[in-house]
């Protein structure tokens, strides 16, 4: 997806709320004038811990399924 800002701040704006959105696309921000791209990532949080939607090792947490007793009712 392409679009066009006044501004680079605007661009890079609307590229984090992309990747908020979508947080595993690579999304990065075109400066015209520099004819540079520039990879947009999220914010860490200031405790440089991940959220609490992920696992030790910082990945997404994967929901489990629930275990099957094998009886029949």
């Amino acid at each position: 997806m392409k679009s066009e800002h006044e501004s680079y701040e605007a661009a890079e704006k609307a590229a984090i709320e992309i990747k908020k959105r979508h947080p595993k696309l690579h999304v990065t921000v075109f400066d015209a004038k520099e004819q540079r791209h520039t990879l947009v990532e999220l914010p860490t949080p200031a405790n440089g811990r991940p959220g609490p939607n992920h696992n030790q090792h910082g990945k997404p947490a994967t929901p489990r399924k629930a275990a099957s007793t094998g009886r029949s009712r």
